[in-house]
């Protein structure tokens, strides 16, 4: 969300932490979400948030697959 892409431009810091809020549970897993917040927000992170949200997002798409899987299972 921080950085650009080909097909948008990069959204300031403010902005991706409302899309996190927005979408936390619903895009986002809520639980890392919230911490990713309380990291961010306390200052305690001291990498750059764009590689952080992408690290987010990443796991973030390998976790989904293996959650359809196990309710498709159930």
């Amino acid at each position: 969300m921080s950085s650009d892409r080909p097909y948008r431009r990069a959204l300031v810091r403010d902005a991706a932490v409302d899309e996190i809020r927005r979408f936390a549970g619903i895009q986002f897993d809520p639980h890392f979400a919230k911490e990713f917040l309380v990291i961010l927000e306390s200052g305690a992170c001291d990498i750059d948030p764009a590689i952080v949200a992408d690290a987010v997002a990443d796991a973030h798409s390998k976790i989904e697959p293996a959650n359809a899987a196990t309710q498709i299972g159930a």
